[in-house]
């Protein structure tokens, strides 16, 4: 039977092919969706084209996404958590058996081995990455909730804000001429309040950790002007969120579940279901 592109009859062989395609997208739709969300790129894709095949036509793929991986190099998005340094705090390792110690000059140390070592593993060559994201999860600072830390700090609170926002500046600084975009996203723990009683209201505007991060975004953007690849998101709840692609994440310092019943997951899960 012969027929024109445009005839509205299709032979038994087509149709047959055609419903072996299908079943070919099908199966690699599935095997797609299992896959990161760096691949959603290529599941929307085939919903298109395995849509189109259905109906009898095929048309052009859709242009390609920012979601959808450019090259074998191509990885996404990069992340590096940064979370409870208590920086400014003292351990003098005679009074804890030697089984640990902690101070400005070994703070200053791992701080260091943090950004390299990151670098080292992430090892961003031009292309392989559209940004990093680096959330800040609190407790970035010891702090003076408790009469033990103002005695014992290495230094004081003031002190441990500035080298803190040194140390931190030059980390963005060199992340910045890796990544084409980072993106900070930064709460506030519970060591950085201003008071030794937690409050409920306006815990953000009452944390020193809140001034360290508005401190380095204003010195981040004085110090790269308008090719400044650095952008912030700054906690004003306990809570904050960030998307990367289609998938949005909420992150959270984690004491206000110290209240819930349990081990430390226990109460991670319980406070999980609330939220």
């Amino acid at each position: 039977m012969s027929g024109t592109p445009n005839s509205s009859k299709v032979s038994g062989a087509k149709v047959t092919l055609l419903e072996n395609r299908i079943r070919n997208l099908e199966k690699e739709l599935k095997d797609a969706k299992d896959a990161s969300a760096v691949d959603i790129a290529l599941v929307n894709l085939l919903e298109t084209v395995g849509h189109k095949y259905q109906r009898g036509k095929v048309k052009p793929p859709p242009a390609p996404t920012a979601r959808q991986r450019k090259s074998d190099n191509h990885e996404g998005v990069a992340g590096v958590v940064l979370s409870d340094w208590h920086w400014g705090e003292r351990v003098d390792k005679d009074c804890v058996n030697g089984l640990n110690e902690y101070n400005a000059v070994i703070a200053d140390r791992r701080a260091s081995r943090i950004f390299n070592k990151s670098l080292v593993m992430l090892d961003p060559t031009p292309g392989k990455y559209d940004a990093l994201v680096l959330p800040f999860l609190g407790d970035m600072l010891s702090g003076i909730i408790h009469e033990e830390l103002v005695a014992t700090n290495d230094g004081s609170v003031i002190e441990g804000i500035l080298s803190l926002l040194t140390k931190l500046e030059a980390g963005l600084v060199e992340y910045a001429q890796h990544f084409p975009l980072v993106q900070v996203v930064a709460t506030y723990g519970n060591h950085g309040r201003m008071d030794r009683r937690k409050t409920h209201k306006s815990q953000s505007s009452l944390n020193y950790e809140t001034l360290v991060f508005r401190l380095l975004e204003k010195h981040m953007k004085a110090r790269m002007g308008d090719k400044c690849n650095v952008h912030f998101k700054i906690a004003t709840a306990s809570d904050v969120t960030v998307q990367v692609y289609d998938k949005t994440y909420l992150l959270t310092h984690g004491d206000q579940f110290d209240n819930n019943p349990g081990s430390c997951f226990e109460r991670v899960r319980a406070g999980d279901a609330a939220k």
